[in-house]
């Protein structure tokens, strides 16, 4: 007679099977999530700038100002464009590409301005950029 193999418990089953569980939000509703974010944090750094963002934006103010200087008036507006660039995409995998690709942009700005300006009008970033 043959041996009867012990039926495999199903959480037995579960636990050799390592392999993560598929996002059930589809590529459009992850693009869109991201660019919501991307607006919102725009509209706080603006928002920042102009005084009227409370104890949070003062302080996000001050150490974005020496951090970036004079880059402070771009970020938002890069923000804005890569949140409408991600909104027209097909693809959602060119997310990393045009973020570093926004963040080098952005770093090349600053090194420009402290080069141009000089008295370090572009925060640290600019000054160790250039």
């Amino acid at each position: 007679m043959a041996k009867i193999k012990p039926p495999i418990n199903k959480s037995k089953r579960e636990e050799k099977n390592l392999e993560p569980a598929p996002s059930r939000l589809k590529s459009q509703t992850k693009k869109a999530i991201v660019s919501v974010v991307m607006f919102a944090l725009a509209l706080f750094l603006v928002l920042a700038r102009i005084g009227v963002a409370g104890t949070a934006g003062q302080t996000t103010f001050q150490i974005f100002d020496k951090l970036i200087g004079k880059g402070f008036l771009l970020a938002p507006i890069l923000l804005i464009l890569l949140g409408i660039l991600l909104l027209r995409s097909i693809q959602f995998n060119l997310l990393a590409t045009r973020i570093v690709g926004g963040i080098l942009f952005f770093l090349a700005f600053l090194g420009t301005v402290n080069v141009i300006f000089s008295n370090n009008q572009a925060g640290l970033a600019g000054y160790y950029v250039s």
